[in-house]
């Protein structure tokens, strides 16, 4: 699902904010053809927006189908494993960054 944001205050550079959220079971590669032309249509359309791709990934990774993605998930998500993801088109690293969850919310889940 990807949603168009345009916050009442954008930085000049960025047009829209596209956010789109994925979930790709296990085994179903054929998921990340269809994310690409997705991305590409609009990247098409709106070449001067910033494009944000989060969710599940599920051992699939995203900078083979879209190379000029940065991946900003450097630790892992479940267990040993990152397979949540957040990728967006532009590297901005104060703009997001993944923290390990405080070791007192795991006795919560």
């Amino acid at each position: 699902m990807t949603v168009k944001c345009r916050p009442h205050y954008l930085p000049r550079e960025f047009t829209a904010v596209f956010v789109t959220a994925v979930y790709i079971p296990p085994g179903v590669n054929e998921a990340l053809k269809e994310l690409h032309n997705n991305i590409s249509s609009l990247q098409h359309k709106h070449p001067e927006a910033f494009y944000m791709v989060a969710g599940d990934f599920n051992h699939v990774n995203l900078t083979d189908t879209l190379p000029k993605f940065y991946q900003h998930v450097t630790i892992p998500t479940r267990g040993n494993n990152t397979l949540d993801r957040v990728y967006t088109n532009k590297q901005a690293r104060d703009a997001y960054r993944a923290v390990p969850p405080h070791p007192t919310w795991a006795s919560l889940t």
